[in-house]
């Protein structure tokens, strides 16, 4: 039988012990297993009562097989999910780094929120949860990450029946643009150079910063060596696209010297995928040195040794480059946009499938939005090979339009020039008359010319003749066959 009821407790005032009630309504019932339970409802008693009739009335239906059992599912420790999860993410081969972040994200929204139940998620507490994570100063990338790795929790959930519905449906997402806290740049071809040929002197040049843990200072030789090899990890990341965590893991097994290739194994590679990306013939060249210079290492051996801290070294070696970390627009070049640099000089090269494999994303979206800088993309060369609405003879367009619309010689440049078609031979003569100038075509050139058009190739002038171009045109009495082959005013 259910009933309502106010535990009650014990508690110390004036040195006294005093019994008190609760100030919440607790429901007593027996659930769907024929266990009691007693649950908090609410401090109004009509509330806790409505509350308390809406669990019994679950519990019965549960017992007759009718409830729905991705409900009860939901009731279930909140833990037990994120440890199915956890093996469901592990299944699909994710990054052990993105399988840490993603487990800490969770941990981290469920404590905030106090959700002991997937039952327990709501949208309300979620929102309240963004709201003070914006107030700690937190920026609009962080907040939407950490909840789309909830809403991500939730999804899988409902598809494995342990929730009826999605609750966080109507949790929108902050907008990014309007709080960009950091803003990367790519590096131009000159900057990159003066980078690569940066970080293979500084080792020689500043000699007092490279010492041993004990003090010791390097060997120029093993100076020569850092140095060697500092330019070839930035290099590597610049024509590569890999990400710091990805490079710091790359093996010798991993690189075909032969054929040219750098392979991402799955097991690092963010997005749970090995892909492969090819390497310029310089790039092969100074790595078989590299291979070479290191004794020919086995296949187990790391690519490179990344330094400890590898955005101080970059920030070292762009200051000995004389490269700004920073510039005017608040842009900065740290480990990650190297990859930014990667993306934006592909675009200029390269098809837009292309750009999207060799950055190793699933949809071209993410390479524009976030790796692909416009305002370095050669849109110059772009604009100058598009096609001229004037045509070759501009010089002659302007002559005509100087000193008046004649018919047959404006026909035919309007033909050649416009319609992108080739007049017969006879309209434009090759002679020249005593002032030099070319001769005027007659209009027995015209009446050959008219002959030689097809109905195709009128309906293509009538297309290129637009209103911009023809002005101040004048109209043809109703009867004319084809006055557009007999104006002589098509410009004003």
């Amino acid at each position: 039988m259910a009933s309502l009821l106010k535990p009650t407790y014990t508690s110390v005032r004036c040195g006294k012990r005093v019994r008190r009630k609760t100030s919440k309504w607790y429901g007593q019932y027996r659930d769907a297993d024929g266990k009691m339970r007693r649950v908090p409802l609410f401090t109004d008693k009509d509330a806790a009562r409505a509350e308390l009739n809406r669990l019994v009335k679950q519990a019965e239906r549960e017992r007759a097989g009718f409830a729905d059992p991705s409900e009860r599912r939901a009731r279930e420790p909140i833990q037990t999910h994120i440890r199915d999860y956890k093996a469901y993410l592990i299944s699909k081969s994710v990054s052990p780094s993105h399988l840490n972040q993603v487990m800490s994200r969770l941990q981290l929204m469920v404590e905030r929120c106090r959700f002991a139940t997937l039952a327990d998620i709501q949208a309300a507490a979620v929102v309240r949860q963004l709201n003070a994570m914006k107030q700690q100063g937190k920026g609009a990338k962080t907040r939407n990450t950490y909840a789309a790795t909830l809403h991500s929790l939730i999804r899988w959930a409902k598809a494995e029946g342990r929730i009826p519905a999605d609750p966080l449906e109507t949790v929108g997402r902050a907008d990014e643009s309007k709080d960009v806290r950091r803003k990367r740049r790519a590096l131009t071809p000159d900057e990159a150079t003066r980078l690569i040929v940066a970080a293979e002197r500084r080792p020689l040049e500043q000699a007092k910063f490279f010492v041993e843990s004990n003090g010791t200072r390097l060997t120029d030789e093993h100076r020569r060596e850092i140095g060697i090899e500092h330019s070839l990890i930035w290099a590597t990341q610049i024509y590569c696209g890999v990400r710091k965590g990805e490079i710091a893991q790359i093996r010798w097994g991993d690189v075909d010297l032969d054929a040219g290739w750098l392979t991402v194994p799955a097991a690092i590679a963010k997005s749970g995928k090995e892909r492969s990306v090819a390497l310029r013939e310089d790039l092969l060249k100074r790595l078989r040195n590299w291979h070479e210079r290191c004794g020919r290492p086995t296949p187990d051996r790391k690519l490179f040794r990344i330094p400890e801290n590898l955005a101080r070294v970059l920030r070292k070696d762009l200051k000995f480059a004389g490269i700004p970390y920073k510039n005017a627009l608040g842009e900065q070049v740290d480990v990650h946009a190297l990859r930014t640099t990667t993306g934006t000089w592909m675009a200029q090269v390269a098809p837009q499938g292309v750009t999207q494999e060799h950055m190793g994303h699933e949809d071209y979206r993410t390479t524009a939005k976030h790796y692909i800088r416009g305002g370095m993309l050669d849109t110059r060369s772009a604009v100058e090979n598009l096609p001229s609405v004037w045509g070759e003879g501009d010089d002659e367009y302007e002559r005509i339009r100087a000193t008046g619309t004649d018919g047959p010689e404006f026909l035919a440049l309007i033909l050649t020039q416009k319609a992108g078609l080739r007049c017969h031979p006879s309209a434009r003569c090759a002679r020249k008359d005593p002032s030099g100038d070319p001769a005027r075509p007659t209009d027995e050139h015209t009446t050959e010319l008219r002959k030689s058009l097809t109905a195709g190739d009128l309906a293509s002038i009538g297309r290129a003749l637009s209103p911009a171009v023809m002005g101040g045109r004048e109209k043809r009495p109703h009867g004319d066959s084809n006055p557009g082959l007999q104006d002589e005013n098509l410009i004003s």
